[in-house]
């Protein structure tokens, strides 16, 4: 598929491969005064390495809470993360070098406290969870939402 929008500038879409559970984007955008900008980029869903991430409380509801991520590995892989946006996509807490040994039974008790980058509080409201692995050259993830409610 191709796509071409003119307006300031020209904006083309190629996607030139889809594969069931992956889809690889390349963007390409030239400006008026001739320079020319590519991007690659390969979106993976989460392969089967991984089984259910789940996570409690939602909402949490109260002072002093934390939020507790549980997933179980079926295969060991190079590296777990969660990262925790809010709805503008901004980045507000990575939690990193989770465990990555295969498990019969779930890793629980990663926690969330509830703050941001600085030790604040975060506020009220939605975020969206990104439970990142790779393995090999490949990085795949799953992403949910849960919720603030003090």
């Amino acid at each position: 598929m191709n796509a071409t929008e003119a307006g300031e500038g020209n904006y083309k879409l190629q996607i030139l491969q889809l594969i069931t559970l992956c889809l690889a984007l390349f963007v390409t955008v030239a400006c008026r005064e001739g320079g020319i900008t590519s991007t690659a980029r390969e979106y993976e869903a989460l392969a089967a390495d991984i089984e259910a991430v789940e996570y409690a409380p939602t909402p949490v509801t109260g002072p002093n809470q934390a939020i507790s991520f549980n997933y179980t590995l079926k295969n060991d892989v190079n590296s777990v993360m969660i990262k925790i946006y809010d709805t503008e996509g901004a980045i507000i807490k990575n939690l990193e070098d989770l465990p990555i040994k295969k498990s019969a039974a779930p890793y629980a008790g990663i926690k969330w406290n509830l703050t941001d980058f600085r030790g604040s509080a975060v506020a009220n409201g939605q975020y969206i969870y990104k439970l990142i692995y790779k393995k090999g050259e490949n990085e795949y993830y799953k992403q949910g939402k849960l919720a603030v409610q003090r």
